[in-house]
């Protein structure tokens, strides 16, 4: 019986090797795969980008909603903001990456929190003096585009926000659908929040409009809450 213990304990820890290196495989395939595209397709990604921005929570999209189009195979979208959505205390760091690893399939990244310096477990020289939030974050996102005879672009995704790890502070799943042609762009989403952070409880919509390719202006609602705001870009060119 004590060998049977040991055999089955060897094989758990054989398969969460496997399962690891599965992982990390994937992770550098997907890496290798982007890079080769970005650098293959430079000039070309540069010139049809879709110029999405990445939000808040950690997903291309505006403010706080994520857009229905997920990003291009080879785009990176990155951003930093001095608010943290749904935390107890909102003022802090929270940077945020979105890359296109495939057509289709976008994944993000997250870290947020009120304190860069300080040590969270209150080890070493620098503890944490009083309670702070620290939140690495993974993120995905699976869409498809159709393009009409017409000139409109219709596009739906779903996704998760904050999936795995022992402790979530943002975790969602959605879908959202949407059109788009010339400057202006729709879409019409709904969200089911896990955690108490998650701005996406029930229904939650979007309209922008962007008259220039420098600049957007867009509404957004979500949680019986309206928002606006616009987002600035550099000329092509740069």
């Amino acid at each position: 019986e004590r060998d049977g213990r040991h055999l089955g304990a060897d094989l758990m820890s054989l398969m969460s090797l496997f399962s690891k290196a599965g992982l990390r495989a994937c992770f550098f395939w997907c890496l290798a795969s982007t890079s080769a595209f970005v650098l293959a397709q430079a000039s070309s990604t540069a010139a049809a980008s879709s110029g999405q921005t990445v939000s808040a929570v950690g997903y291309t999209g505006l403010g706080l909603t994520p857009s229905p189009r997920p990003a291009e195979w080879g785009e990176v979208a990155m951003g930093f903001q001095n608010t943290i959505p749904g935390a107890s205390k909102p003022k802090g760091y929270n940077f945020l990456m979105s890359v296109g690893v495939l057509p289709g399939v976008e994944i993000n990244g997250r870290l947020a929190t009120q304190d860069l310096q300080c040590n969270i477990y209150r080890l070493g020289d620098n503890p944490c003096r009083e309670p702070i939030e620290r939140d690495l974050a993974a993120s995905f996102k699976f869409g498809h585009i159709v393009v009409l005879e017409n000139g409109w672009r219709l596009s739906a995704s779903v996704g998760a926000t904050d999936y795995g790890g022992a402790v979530t502070h943002n975790r969602a799943t959605y879908g959202v659908a949407g059109a788009d042609k010339g400057p202006w762009s729709l879409a019409l989403g709904y969200g089911k929040a896990s955690s108490s952070g998650s701005p996406l409880k029930g229904a939650f919509g979007q309209l922008a409009w962007r008259p220039w390719d420098e600049v957007q202006l867009y509404s957004e609602w979500l949680d019986r809450r309206a928002y606006a705001g616009f987002q600035a870009f550099l000329p092509a060119k740069f």
